[in-house]
């Protein structure tokens, strides 16, 4: 898995802002602990990084394999990406 133009462009769009907000504010609403939104956001962004769509999560364990190994490889490039996407979704209330 590697980081992609596309990839980027989608994490930094405002659509992919809202989607994250929404789901946030799902999890919260659903009483999920913050870590564990944290930690779906984290997979998300890394998952959409490298080229995927949101809505087509990995399949197999292999897939997840792969993800979990790209986001502990990645992390701070998933941590500024998130940073910055978070930051959207605040200034833009999409987290009640």
């Amino acid at each position: 898995m590697q980081i992609t133009k596309q990839g980027k462009q989608a994490v930094a769009s405002l659509d992919f802002a809202q989607e994250i907000g929404n789901l946030l504010a799902e999890l919260r609403a659903d009483g999920v602990p913050d870590e564990l939104g944290i930690a779906v956001t984290v997979c998300l962004i890394g998952w959409v990084l490298t080229g995927h769509c949101i809505n087509c999560l990995p399949k197999t364990d292999e897939e997840w394999t792969a993800l979990a190994i790209f986001c502990d490889s990645h992390a701070a490039e998933i941590d500024e990406v998130g940073g910055a996407c978070l930051a959207v979704v605040c200034q833009n209330d999409y987290v009640q």
